[in-house]
């Protein structure tokens, strides 16, 4: 069974402080950071209107939280609802001060 992806295994490391991740102690309590919010479902409430309340896809909220069948969730069940990359775009912008001529701005990358 998959558990979690290279980035995935480096953050749990990175979260425990575990030096060398092939010597663990069994019984040992581990910190598993979420990316993300936790989400308590609601009585009433499907996948898909869990998905339009924070604009995430249902395939990603399915794929996300390992869900076998998305007709069975039932109220109490946390979901994990994934953060949204934010895109990265490259500006060119002018900078006017009243009564001066427009300067130029460098390009510059922002995250929006």
């Amino acid at each position: 069974m998959r558990i979690a992806t290279t980035s995935r295994w480096e953050s749990i490391i990175s979260a425990n402080g575990i030096y060398n991740p092939d010597v663990l102690v069994v019984g040992e309590t581990l910190v598993i950071p979420l990316e993300g919010v936790v989400y308590i479902v609601q009585p009433g409430e499907t996948l898909w209107l869990i998905g339009q309340r924070y604009n995430i896809p249902l395939q990603n909220l399915i794929q996300v939280n390992r869900i076998d069948d998305p007709n069975r969730i039932a109220p109490g069940m946390l979901l994990v609802i994934p953060s949204k990359t934010r895109p990265v775009i490259r500006v060119n912008g002018h900078i006017y001060m009243l009564g001066r001529a427009a300067v130029p701005m460098s390009v510059r990358t922002a995250v929006i």
